[in-house]
């Protein structure tokens, strides 16, 4: 009986290190599917203007932002940006598409309101809801804070 409870014991571990093992890989392929997707939207926004959908110019700027909802701050990342809207990178929890936030980024100024498009594998990107003056002032800041910069479309 002994010898019994030995071998379904070594058995037990050896699967847990095979699951672990599983998973390990399975992680592996989500992250290389993600930047699969990453490149190949890359690929046909710059293979013919009519295939870019984005009607603003969009650049990389990694800068600390927070979003607000419901009361919680999200400390996240700018990864690009343009006029409309901005990719975010981080942990956003519970945030789902359609939802109202607030996003201070450092250096952009005032928070503004956005609407969350979708949120994926700690990316989630927004779209700004500005009144007139507030788009003019976050435009000309964030003019001044990609002076230089080669938009994204333009860049790959």
């Amino acid at each position: 009986m002994a010898a019994r409870i030995t071998d379904v014991s070594d058995e037990a571990k050896t699967t847990g290190g095979r699951a672990t093992e599983v998973s390990g890989i399975a992680t592996e392929v989500a992250d290389a599917i993600e930047q699969l997707r990453t490149t190949l939207v890359r690929v046909v926004r710059t293979a013919a203007p009519a295939a870019n959908r984005r009607r603003k110019p969009r650049y990389h700027l990694e800068r600390d932002a927070v979003v607000e909802v419901g009361g919680k701050r999200m400390r996240v990342r700018t990864g690009n940006i343009s006029v409309g809207g901005a990719t975010l990178v981080g942990e956003f929890g519970a945030l789902v598409t359609d939802q109202w936030v607030q996003l201070t980024i450092t250096g952009l100024g005032e928070p503004l309101r956005s609407v969350v498009l979708c949120v994926e594998h700690n990316r989630c990107h927004v779209k700004f809801d500005l009144d007139p003056e507030t788009a003019e002032r976050f435009g000309r800041r964030l003019e001044d804070s990609v002076q230089g910069h080669t938009p994204l479309n333009e860049a790959a």
